[in-house]
């Protein structure tokens, strides 16, 4: 009896625990579309990853082009140490005839614009050979892309 009992008790609890055949057709064919939508859904994904890394190669090749068309462009507009020099030749020929200047010492403080520190004189010999009437002074020279200048 007790063994009736124990084997009735056992097919009670089996039998509440099976799934009708219908409910498990439906789930199997809904983890069937499910599959199918992952798939789907990773070859999309490596199609996007695809893309974007070529997008990445392409943004990276536009930078290093710009940087280097920035590089010429500035090595291009740089005026040279040699040319402010020339400038402030100009300078104390055109404008300062009675002038004239010795030591000259850049230092660049810009893309195109220098400190100059140099010593000027009056114009004449009884000046230009006594150190006592050699001044100092500091001009700052900007130049600009046209070819222009501008001492202040």
């Amino acid at each position: 009896m007790r063994k009736i009992i124990t084997v009735l008790a056992v097919l009670s609890l089996l039998s509440s625990c099976v799934v009708p055949q219908s409910k498990f057709d439906e789930l199997k064919s809904e983890n069937e579309s499910i599959k199918s939508e992952n798939e789907s859904i990773k070859s999309e994904n490596k199609k996007i990853q695809s893309i974007n890394l070529q997008l990445n190669k392409k943004i990276d090749s536009l930078y290093d082009e710009k940087e280097t068309i920035a590089r010429k462009e500035l090595e291009t507009s740089l005026h040279s140490e040699k040319e402010a020099l020339r400038l402030i030749e100009d300078y104390y020929t055109f404008y300062y005839a009675n002038m004239v200047y010795r030591n000259p010492q850049l230092r660049r403080i810009g893309d195109n614009k220098f400190s100059v520190s140099l010593q000027e004189c009056t114009n004449k010999e009884v000046f230009k050979g006594n150190d006592f009437f050699w001044h100092s002074r500091v001009l700052f020279l900007t130049i600009n892309n046209d070819g222009t200048y501008k001492v202040n």
